[in-house]
């Protein structure tokens, strides 16, 4: 997808820490990852419906998708909404996809069936024809663009952890995140329809609660996202986040094969003052202040991009990245700085053609001293279909 590129200046030096006589093996991350990290995470209802079609031999894209009722807030009433019969080739077909692209559709993206048409695939498509009016797609049309990377089509918001202290949620890339002082008075206007932040759709589930992030990641990147339900939860959180006590684990696909199978980074962060939308970090040059910053990679797999366009085949690795401390855009810029800028980032990579940036905040450990939280969101199928290693999958 094409997107307008924000400032940035050139990388300084940095100091690589290589770690001996570490060997390479295509590993399945889950076993890479500490026990104390993984659980099980919730599957929202609407997919175990659709796969529960699927094993009744009914295929997803060819039911009929009926708009359910929903419950006013305000009135307390029950509201009818109008029931708005769609398939999955019909909203596409609107959109100008062909027959024959739909068929293509479907075989590099078989998990698009289970995507949600009314909260997926129906705003992405909107999202996508806001940047094409923009002109960000460079004369590609929305059908065709579709076609290469159906994948694009997904936006699921889960719901992975729930307690009387917590809540923490999968966020979709692409999405905006938003902070507690605009809670319950958008701070935005909304681009297209569909549009939605982390903090809107928490709000329609927690109407009656003052939900209060615990940290942020960025717009472009997807995963854990952990949020309080009351301001001493959330202070509690908030100490372990300044002490550096929690720990996270992301996952990203990066152009290249690294020389080394595992290294630190330590490059010192501060905000690019070119940058006219002050977007944009960079590694602070020799003699420049700024703020200290480390991060440990870890190769997972080596292979290519199977992304079709102007990438596919190139080579491609998929890396475990623990971030040591949490500067903005910590990990974009120390993965660039080490010569393998992340998969699809506009903003510090030379890709403007993938559909999303391939960065996953995967795991999140909060060792609070009633009940540690271990949160874990695993890696897209739509990642497993992006990078080629030549190992399958158990």
């Amino acid at each position: 997808m094409h997107r307008a590129v924000p400032c940035q200046r050139a990388a300084a030096t940095f100091m690589l820490h290589h770690v001996p006589n570490a060997h390479l093996q295509a590993r399945n991350i889950p076993n890479r990852i500490p026990l104390a990290f993984q659980f099980k995470r919730a599957l929202s209802s609407d997919r175990n419906n659709d796969r529960c079609a699927s094993r009744r031999g009914v295929l997803p894209h060819t039911q009929r998708i009926v708009h359910k009722p929903r419950l006013s807030r305000d009135l307390g009433v029950r509201v009818e909404a109008q029931a708005e019969v769609q398939t999955l080739s019909d909203v596409l077909k609107e959109r100008g996809v062909t027959d024959e692209q739909f068929s293509l559709i479907l075989e590099r993206n078989p998990d698009v069936v289970n995507s949600s048409i009314r909260e997926e695939v129906i705003p992405r498509l909107n999202y996508m024809q806001y940047l094409h009016e923009k002109g960000e797609f460079f004369g590609e049309s929305v059908a065709d663009y579709i076609t290469r990377q159906p994948s694009c089509l997904e936006q699921r918001f889960e719901e992975i952890y729930s307690d009387e202290r917590y809540v923490a949620i999968r966020k979709p890339y692409y999405t905006r995140h938003d902070t507690p002082r605009g809670w319950g008075r958008p701070r935005y206007e909304k681009r297209y329809e569909g549009d939605t932040s982390a903090e809107e759709w928490l709000q329609e589930r927690y109407p009656d609660v003052h939900i209060r992030f615990c940290h942020q990641i960025d717009f472009a990147t997807e995963g854990v996202l952990l949020a309080a339900k009351t301001q001493a939860a959330a202070g509690a959180v908030g100490k372990l986040f300044s002490s550096r006590s929690n720990k996270k684990q992301y996952l990203a696909i990066v152009f290249g094969h690294p020389a080394s199978d595992e290294w630190t980074i330590d490059a010192p962060i501060t905000k690019d003052e070119d940058c006219p939308k002050g977007f944009s970090m960079k590694i602070a040059a020799e003699g420049e202040e700024g703020k200290q910053s480390q991060t440990q990679v870890e190769v997972l797999a080596r292979g290519t991009l199977a992304l079709e366009g102007p990438h596919k085949g190139k080579p491609a690795s998929k890396v475990l990245v623990r971030p040591l401390s949490g500067r903005r855009h910590q990990i974009r810029l120390h993965l660039q700085l080490s010569g393998h800028s992340i998969v699809g980032d506009a903003a510090y990579s030379e890709d403007r053609d993938s559909h999303r940036m391939f960065l996953l905040a995967h795991a999140l450990h909060v060792p609070l001293k009633e009940r540690p939280l271990d949160l874990h969101v695993p890696e897209p199928a739509a990642w497993r279909r992006a990078l080629h290693t030549g190992v399958e999958d158990p």
